[in-house]
């Protein structure tokens, strides 16, 4: 299926799977995946509230600025 969407439109395709076997990962990503995440896996959670009010709810990446607390983004 990832080589239909590959030849249908250039999107990025993250295989989310329960399957933890290498082969599995190999066979995903050689047949287009740029990513494969083994399910059950961890992830992190938005700043908690007593942070939004010290103002860390706001992060840069590169020239993009994200406020959580506003939820907005800026490019600098």
């Amino acid at each position: 299926m990832t080589k239909q969407l590959r030849e249908w439109r250039p999107i990025p395709i993250i295989v989310l799977s329960a399957r933890g076997q290498e082969k599995d990962k190999v066979e995903a990503l050689d047949a287009g995946a740029d990513d494969y995440l083994t399910k059950p896996f961890g992830y992190r959670t938005a700043p908690h509230d007593d942070e939004f009010q010290r103002g860390i709810a706001i992060h840069k990446f590169g020239d993009v600025e994200v406020d959580f607390a506003k939820r907005r983004y800026a490019r600098r």
